[in-house]
């Protein structure tokens, strides 16, 4: 079962994209549950804005976390000059 559902998801794309917004063009500072962010952040919100797309991503492919295992076939061939 996944941690979070695809819209618990999509509001933290945004909520950090408002970040990312504030931060460049107006208050220059956001705050998210107890930590402020400020220009030198950037980089740290940026990577967060890039995570969160990628759990929407992979939640609406329908994909599970974890690991992805695959069977794969061995064929052995006699070994030929």
């Amino acid at each position: 079962m996944a941690r979070w559902t695809l819209d618990e998801a999509k509001r933290r794309v945004q909520m950090w994209l408002d970040c990312e917004e504030s931060i460049a063009v107006a208050d220059q500072s956001y705050t998210v549950a107890d930590r402020t962010y400020t220009r030198a952040n950037l980089k740290e919100v940026r990577e967060r804005i890039s995570y969160w797309a990628n759990e929407v991503e992979r939640l609406e492919a329908g994909n599970a976390p974890g690991p992805v295992f695959r069977k794969t076939t061995i064929i052995e061939r006699p070994f030929q000059r």
